[in-house]
């Protein structure tokens, strides 16, 4: 894709491009094509158009309303939608020359659950503790979609998936223009060879694998939230049906208090489409698990991110990748143990932009800054028989920036009480943030061998040594 003079400026100004942007672009930011001032669009560029045309599509910039929205949100804004997304993506995009390469910098690949509500409370839980977070970019992507599915040829079935997708973008919005959360597609998308090799890696990793009532446990209000949400779409007669089958019993007028109770359900949930089902028939449920481990560990090869998860089966998928040695498996557990003993603050249940404005603030830079020294340090070639005393040297660190960061959470914690009054509670939680640095890092041959072969004048890292996993165990009562 290009931008011509009389493009709107991807800055969003509102103004021309000729009129804005025009000739300010950074040395090997974008890419200069002939003489009249066009460019490629950077990766947050793309970011940043696609926010511009879902408000625009959607209304919002024209003073449309969340709760319209969710009674008329119609299959033509849906196709258009996709449109665009299919040309700000199309399938010879070349995404690797526009991820950043690895550098000082602290950036975080998000592994969780990528249900759209859910990758935004986690977004907000670690915005804290890093630079910048990758997340995979949970739109669909029309090229890569047979018909009978595609968005662009029947985008009918997408009304409830798009709204949940809406939510979660215009909600991440100050984040991405801050630079602090980056959308990136899945490599697959452009590579069909390289996707069909991370899904066989994949499957023969799962070859004997078995659910655990855990895992399904993890996995249980998310489950019911979505079955509530497509319940409350079916008929009215239907619902009064199923509810005197459920309890014979029943009134009349507990019947009338049971279908207004949904109806204030309905109409409270952000995420539930208030379309009953005879006229949007049915819809797509979609399960998104953003990337499996193989290609998670190929993104974060690329552009030197570590990867974190909340989800315990995800973590013990990166465990897998561990590449140790049996004798020098212990070399980092000073600072790891460390970790695991304390108990972290995290955001919560908090407005998105007061939340980014925590983070554009500075908050926790302190505690970033010790973070960032770790990874910068243990990314590096290091004597064997320095790490002993460097893993040491960081844990006791470690202890001085916590109580630094206490402090500073007793301040947030009185900002938000003075932003939110009593709607602040909840809105700071504990859990673990358990750290785990193999001795030769996180890295599966395979994928390595997959970079090595696609990419010739790109720096990436030979291993990925640190990762992280947010427990919230230790916190009953959340929905994670």
């Amino acid at each position: 894709m290009k931008i011509g003079r009389n493009d709107p400026c991807p800055c969003g100004s509102g103004k021309k491009y000729k009129k804005c942007c025009i000739g300010k672009a950074n040395d090997g930011e974008r890419e200069w094509h002939g003489t009249k001032g066009e460019l490629t669009y950077t990766l947050k560029e793309r970011n940043l158009i696609l926010l511009g045309t879902a408000a625009d599509i959607f209304g919002f910039t024209k003073g449309v309303t969340w709760e319209q929205l969710k009674r008329n949100i119609s299959s033509e804004q849906i196709r258009e939608l996709y449109s665009v997304i299919a040309d700000i993506w199309p399938p010879d995009a070349d995404l690797i020359k526009l991820l950043p390469e690895p550098d000082s910098k602290l950036r975080a690949l998000y592994l969780g659950d990528v249900k759209p509500e859910l990758i935004m409370r986690n977004v907000f839980r670690f915005g804290l503790y890093a630079d910048e977070i990758f997340i995979v970019d949970p739109f669909h992507n029309p090229w890569c979609i047979a018909e009978q599915y595609n968005p662009l040829v029947n985008p009918d079935q997408y009304k409830a998936d798009t709204l949940k997708l809406l939510f979660f973008l215009f909600l991440l919005e100050p984040w991405i223009r801050a630079n602090l959360v980056t959308l990136i597609p899945d490599p697959g998308n452009f590579d069909y060879s390289l996707r069909r090799k991370t899904w066989e890696l994949a499957e023969k990793r799962y070859e004997n694998w078995q659910p655990s009532s855990e895992d399904m446990t993890e996995f249980e209000p998310a489950m019911k939230e979505e079955f509530a949400r497509s319940l409350w779409t079916t008929p009215k007669d239907y619902l009064e049906k199923s509810f005197r089958k459920l309890n014979p019993g029943i009134s009349e007028q507990e019947l009338v208090d049971m279908m207004k109770y949904i109806d204030r359900l309905r109409k409270d949930d952000p995420l539930a489409l208030e379309q009953p089902i005879q006229e949007t028939g049915g819809q797509m449920i979609v399960g998104r698990t953003g990337a499996n481990l193989e290609m998670a560990l190929y993104i974060a090869h690329l552009t030197g991110a570590f990867p974190y998860t909340n989800i315990r089966r995800r973590w013990e998928e990166l465990l897998s990748a561990k590449e140790e040695l049996s004798e020098s498996a212990k070399v980092w557990s000073p600072i790891t143990k460390a970790f695991q003993d304390l108990d972290f603050k995290f955001l919560d249940n908090v407005d998105s932009r007061f939340a980014c404005s925590i983070r554009t603030d500075g908050r926790l830079e302190s505690f970033r800054a010790f973070l960032r020294r770790l990874w910068n340090t243990v990314r590096g070639e290091l004597d064997a028989g320095m790490i002993d005393s460097l893993a040491r040297d960081f844990r006791d660190e470690l202890t001085s920036e916590y109580h630094k960061a206490e402090a500073e959470w007793a301040e947030i914690d009185s900002a938000l009480l003075k932003s939110a009054g009593t709607t602040a509670a909840g809105a700071i939680i504990s859990g673990g943030l358990n750290l785990e640095i193999p001795a030769l890092g996180f890295s599966i041959v395979a994928v390595v061998e997959l970079i090595r072969s696609r990419i010739k004048r790109r720096n990436f890292r030979k291993k990925i040594p640190l990762s992280m996993f947010v427990d919230l165990s230790r916190y009953k009562g959340i929905n994670k």
